[in-house]
Parts: C-alpha cells; structure tokens; sequence
C-alpha cells in the first residue's frame, strides 16, 4: 500500500550525528523537517571516542547535557604503542580540565533521535530507496518497516546518509586505490585493569593496527584496521578467525584481553573518500555521505557534526535567501575539505611514523596518500620578514600603526547567526586569496580599529572588547602578518 506524501520543507535521508544534527538544528530555527532513517541496529554497533574539543560542538547542537547524562564513560586520553614496544600515555589536558567520553554509537544515536523528535522533527524509519528532484520540488520515497511505500514531498534534501550516500555516491572520490576494512569486535570482561582504565587504547602491527575503547566498566570495542590488499593476514575461514588472527598479532592488546570474552564480531569498509560538490539544486550532502577520514584522528563524531552545524546554516540560506545560495555553498565546500585534507595529512604523518619501524606494503602505501591532496589555502606564509615584525611588535608596544591607504578588501560569504552572510575579507599580496581570519583575529575589524591610530597595547584592548577575545600571542602575529604584508605600518611614516 503507497501512503499520501507526508510535506515538509526539509527531508533528511539519514539519522545518525550528521543526519539528526542537522534536522534538530533547522527545525530549531522554524522549519518542518522530517527525517527517513533506518532502525538503529545494535548489533553492528561500534564504541565512540569522543575527544574534549568535541564537546563544543554537542553542545551548539544541544545534546551534550544528554550525553552526560546517558553514563557515558569519562575518556582520559590514550594509551598508545605505536610502532614501538615501548607504550606512551596521551592524556587530554584540555583548558577546562574536561575529560572526553566514550559512549556505545546506537546509545548516541538514540539520543540525537530523541532530541530531534523532541524539538518538532518528524521521524520515519525505513529505506529510501530513491530520491528526485524537480524544478520545485523534492520526492524521497521511503520502504517502512512494515513493507509498505511511502513518499515524502520537500523543498530541500539534505543526504546525511553515511557512507550508503544516497545522493553522494554518484560524486564520490576515493583517496587512491588504498582500501582500508574495519573488523570489531564486542568483549565482555572482568579484568580489574580494563575496568578501570577508560582511555582508548592503540597499538600498530606490521599489517594494520588495532583501537580499543570501553563502552562500560565491563564492555569494550576492539577494532582491527585491515587493508584487503595489503595485509598478510594471519588466517583464514570466518571473519572472527581471521579476526581473531589479527588480534594475536598485537603484543599488548590481545593480552589485555585474556579470560575476556568474546560475544561477536562484524566488519564494514572504512576507506577515506570525499565528493567533488556539495550536491545539485534543492539538495545538500553532509557528514559521511560527503566526506570519510580516518578512524584513527578520533575525530569522526565532531567532524559529522561539525558538517551538520554548518549544513544547517547552508540549507536554511538557500531556503530563505537564494540569491546567496552559491556562495554559501562554496563556503561549505572549502570548509569540508578543508577538514578532510588536513586530516588525510595528519594520517599520512602518522603512517610515516609507524613505517619506521612496520616496513611493510600497509603502512608504506599509506604513508604518501597524502601526495595528491592540495595544502590548505589561505594560509599566510611565516616569512622573515613576519618573523622580524613580530620582534618588533613584542620589543615596541607602544608603536603607533596605520592601515595604508591602498588597503582593499572583498566580500566573502561567512557563518554568521543561523545562516551564511556575505563578510568582509582583507586583499592583501601577504595571502593567496582575500583572507577574514588569522589565528582567528579577523583582520578587516584589526585594520578597521588600527585606522583610529592606536597604539598596539589598545588596539589588543579594544579588538577584545568587540570582538572574541583572542590571546596576546595570537593577535601579535596576525598583527605582525599585518605589518609585513604593508597593510599596516607606523603612523609617523
């Protein structure tokens, strides 16, 4: 049986961090949303970990109060053996002397379903099967769970849909021809050290590496990384064979496991890819569906819903104010892989280090995966020139500085409120490109309180009192990149 279409400015294809978030984020700003997701499914489920910095972005998306509340375990830092037999201890001293958490993912995705359908968004749960878009409209159709069809009529789609990429499949680019399998593993124990210990445990072996994270004081995730080409697996038969096969290659781990017991085991791809746009009209790919990075930066969680923090801010721009639609898509577009890139490079670093002591065909082909990835722009150069101002500035605070009279600026579209706005950005021959931010001091207000011709001591005082407070350090070199480019220079000149 087709059930009547179900309207909604907004559907979301998907309900995980970046699917939920998203929704929750657009129906808080007014608009009727709807999500089509699939049943959560605790049997392919997998422990978060969940650095400190991530707890900025749950709480813009409104659910970090909930995730503390939900007995999630405190994450300390990590325990790592990474291409060397001798451990090291990484234990998280962020500002705040806040700890991480490390929380059951379908736990998680419970929760951002509950905030969502709590703040107005319609939930359906089932498979979308297709999704087609019109000149004024969306149709995603859905299969329930009950067999039956069902229709759901919007102005925008957003695809939040994971790495099945209902939409981002069809512009999806994988990273090499480097494939990377995950195989996890669901133990139960009662060993007094892993009961007490809740960092994230990593080790590297010649043929992959290995994570572990608690979920309680008696339950832990143990993934292996695997690559299907490249590594000499151990054994052969069932996946918990040949799982089991690569855990004994681990000299601290699998130890750490005995007497603990092993209640199943599942696998899923986790190779890196990205997509080469944000999706076509009436619709936006976020989270996952876009982009994938490494499990190993622990940054996956923030980075989905980091993606839907800024998805939200696009789709409400393009639903409320097309004629900035393109250039909000750009900003969304540089941002993601932005993000992507820097992580793809911080894998590729981390690949180098544990080829050092792994010389072998999985750890040597990752280690230059990085090679076509493009730096990031917008990046002034530390020239010594720079250098040099930034003595100067630090040995003469109370020179006074001028901005010259040939300083130009451009508009670029920015983040701003609930949606995207067009910003003032300096042009300068110190940058590649019109550049807003540095060190995140926005360098068109700083010229904008240096033409008042203060001295450096009140232009930091005043920058801080309009805007966010940034620390000194941070200021004296956006300040210094400033004066080298000859944007500022004394006012006696």
């Amino acid at each position: 049986m087709k059930h009547l279409p179900h309207s909604s400015e907004v559907v979301v294809v998907g309900g995980g961090p970046a699917g939920a978030s998203v929704a929750s984020l657009l129906a808080a700003r007014g608009h009727v949303v709807s999500v089509a997701a699939r049943e959560i499914d605790d049997r392919r489920g997998i422990a978060e970990s969940l650095p400190p910095s991530t707890r900025k972005v749950m709480a813009a998306v409104g659910i970090l109060e909930a995730v503390e509340r939900s007995g999630a375990c405190r994450n300390i830092g990590n325990a790592v053996w990474w291409g060397s037999e001798a451990g090291r201890i990484e234990d998280f001293r962020a500002p705040d002397e806040q700890s991480g958490l490390q929380i059951w993912r379908p736990t998680f995705d419970r929760l951002l379903r509950e905030h969502a359908v709590s703040g107005g968004v319609t939930w359906k749960t089932g498979n979308v099967t297709s999704v087609r878009v019109e000149d004024d409209r969306v149709e995603t159709t859905m299969v329930r769970r009950d067999g039956g069809t069902e229709t759901l009529v919007s102005a925008f789609v957003i695809d939040a849909s994971g790495r099945s990429a209902v939409l981002g499949r069809a512009v999806r680019r994988p990273l090499t021809d480097i494939r990377t399998h995950a195989w996890i593993g669901c133990w139960t124990h009662t060993a007094t050290a892993l009961a007490t210990d809740t960092r994230t445990l990593v080790e590297t072996t010649d043929d992959g590496w290995v994570w572990s994270v608690p979920v309680s004081d008696r339950e832990r995730c143990v993934t292996v990384m695997v690559d299907p080409d490249r590594t000499s697996f151990a054994c052969d038969g069932s996946l918990e064979r040949r799982y089991l096969g690569e855990l004994a290659k681990t000299r601290h781990i699998g130890g750490l496991l005995d007497g603990a017991e092993l209640n199943r085991v599942w696998g899923c791809d986790a190779s890196l890819y990205d997509t080469s746009d944000s999706g076509g009209s009436r619709q936006l790919i976020v989270g996952d569906a876009g982009s994938f990075i490494d499990p190993m930066s622990s940054f996956g969680v923030k980075k989905a819903l980091t993606s839907a923090w800024m998805g939200a801010a696009v789709a409400r721009t393009c639903l409320t104010d097309p004629d900035l639609e393109a250039a909000a898509r750009e900003l969304f577009v540089s941002r993601e892989r932005e993000a992507w890139a820097t992580s793809v490079r911080r894998s590729a670093d981390y690949a180098r280090e544990a080829a050092a002591h792994h010389d072998t065909p999985f750890w040597n082909a990752r280690s230059g995966m990085a090679a076509g990835v493009a730096p990031v722009a917008d990046r002034a150069s530390v020239s010594a020139a720079v250098l040099k101002a930034f003595d100067d500035l630090r040995a003469r605070p109370a020179v006074r500085l001028r901005p010259r009279p040939d300083v130009r600026f451009a508009w670029l579209p920015a983040f701003r409120g609930h949606g995207v706005a067009l910003e003032r950005a300096l042009v300068s021959d110190a940058f590649e490109r019109p550049t807003r931010f540095i060190e995140n001091v926005d360098l068109a207000r700083l010229v904008e309180l240096a033409a008042g011709q203060r001295q450096v001591g009140e232009l930091f005082d005043g920058y801080c009192a309009h805007e966010v407070p940034v620390p000194l350090p941070s200021f004296l070199r956006a300040l210094s990149v400033l004066v080298a480019g000859r944007v500022l220079e004394p006012a006696d000149c």
